[in-house]
């Protein structure tokens, strides 16, 4: 595996194994609410180092073994999120186990598909390297997954900011700037 760093990529090694040190630390040491966020954080962490592995790599198959582990990150931080939305706001979750199993569904099908995309092409249709920048990109044509992937996730996230905006509009004054 020959890597070759670049601004690029150095910037999100360095920052995103901060951050995911950082959010391990957090995580696996303290409890309560900020261990959800923390995890939340580590998923974008996860993503942004293997991003920049990615970007430091030098041939095609280098860089899909990279995107491939991107997809925890990607797949799992909306789940994350609104996970920890709806610890914060108090929601009952030991009621609904099936909710919070059923964030997890999309995700998961998700990993799998991009990590057998080759026998399939649901998540990527063709995948290609696009070499006319300053340093070589992979070219993605995306498949039917993908944009399930992505109305799921842009779902999700609103879901947790309009459960956090319900929160704050409705909270006394003291609990109203905490939010």
């Amino acid at each position: 595996m020959e890597l070759s760093f670049n601004p690029f990529s150095l910037i999100l090694l360095l920052s995103g194994s901060i951050v995911g040190l950082l959010c391990g630390y957090i995580a696996f040491l303290l409890k309560g609410l900020v261990r959800w966020l923390a995890l939340t954080m580590l998923c974008i962490a996860i993503w942004g180092v293997f991003y920049g592995l990615e970007l430091a790599s030098q041939n095609i198959s280098d860089m899909i073994f990279w995107g491939k582990l991107q997809y925890i990150g990607i797949a799992l931080a909306p789940a994350a999120w609104l996970y920890f939305t709806l610890k914060y706001t108090d929601y009952k979750l030991q009621r609904n186990r099936p909710l919070v199993y059923s964030l997890l569904l999309i995700p998961i099908v998700t990993i799998i598909l991009v990590w057998t995309n080759e026998s399939h092409h649901w998540h990527y249709i063709s995948i290609g390297l696009n070499e006319s920048g300053p340093i070589p990109l992979l070219k993605l044509e995306n498949g039917p997954w993908y944009f399930v992937n992505v109305a799921y996730s842009y779902l999700v996230f609103s879901l947790g900011i309009l459960v956090l905006w319900k929160r704050f509009r409705f909270a006394d004054p003291l609990h109203r700037a905490q939010t």
